[in-house]
């Protein structure tokens, strides 16, 4: 399966791999901690679209969708 992320082609793993590079490190203070009670990472999909989101401690989010192909 393949998705479209900022105008390029990923297949899963490379796009989990990119989306941890682009949102991996919060910009807010920098925490780099995914998947605990004080951050949430979590990439879900429904029908042609995913929905990423990631949450940090200090407020920081950003959440986008990311099309299948």
């Amino acid at each position: 399966m393949s998705y479209k992320y900022k105008d390029e082609i990923y297949n899963s793993l490379n796009l989990v791999s990119k989306l941890i590079d682009d949102y991996g490190t919060c910009p807010g203070c920098g925490s780099e901690r995914i998947g605990s009670s004080k951050n949430i990472g979590s990439m879900d999909y429904n029908g042609k679209l995913g929905t990423f989101e990631r949450i940090c401690k200090c407020g920081w989010s950003v959440k986008l969708k990311v099309e299948k192909i």
